[in-house]
């Protein structure tokens, strides 16, 4: 799933439409939920939907590029958010790139 904000700016990354690609709309709009999602984006939309995923069971690896979730943000509530993702058993990796990996 992309979640680079309010409007989604789809990064290129090779081999992400292979992959899958949701956006946060297609995911709101879900009728059976994956047993796994990585979320590409660690704003706002991204730990919000991260977190409601999270809730219902859904295994979900947050990755943001900048050092921290809500970059844009102060650093209190980065830090908040990085809790409250911890406590939900998100796994999260900040400073990530994210790249195609081939598997097989």
């Amino acid at each position: 799933m992309i979640a680079a904000g309010p409007r989604f700016a789809i990064p290129s990354i090779p081999g992400l439409d292979e992959a899958g690609l949701w956006t946060a709309y297609d995911v709101i709009q879900l009728v059976k939920l994956p047993k796994s999602m990585v979320v590409i984006g660690g704003g706002a939309v991204g730990c919000d939907l991260g977190k409601a995923l999270a809730r219902v069971r859904v295994k979900v690896t947050l990755v943001e590029a900048a050092d921290r979730p809500l970059r844009a943000e102060q650093p209190e509530a980065s830090e908040a958010v990085t809790t409250a993702i911890g406590a939900a058993g998100i796994d999260m990796y900040t400073g990530a790139a994210v790249q195609r990996r081939d598997v097989g």
